[in-house]
């Protein structure tokens, strides 16, 4: 995903854990215009990581990942959801441009 996404010219952070993004998140505030949200991660997962992140930027773009089914009633409003690993491969570009121009 990093790389499919640093091939198009998009500037990528990664983080191995939910703590670890949060962490990168503190650092990068101001820059970061788009989050992509593994739903599975450890020890805070991806609905809880975008939950925290809109409460210290509203309105931030956000997709979550997953291998399995999402539970729909923990995404928040105006985020978008693609299943691992086909419509990471085939979306995820054309998701992340189509939701960076709708700013």
């Amino acid at each position: 995903m990093r790389d499919i996404l640093r091939h198009q010219g998009f500037s990528v952070l990664v983080a191995s854990n939910g703590m670890e993004a949060l962490d990168i998140w503190h650092s990068h505030t101001e820059t970061i215009e788009l989050v992509v949200a593994d739903v599975m991660m450890n020890p805070v997962d991806g609905y809880e990581l975008v939950r925290q992140i809109l409460i210290e930027k509203a309105g931030i773009k956000a997709i979550y990942i997953s291998g399995s089914a999402v539970d729909h009633s923990r995404t928040m409003s105006g985020t978008r959801f693609l299943m691992k690993p086909k419509q990471v491969a085939t979306e995820l570009v054309s998701l992340v441009w189509g939701m960076l121009r709708s700013q």
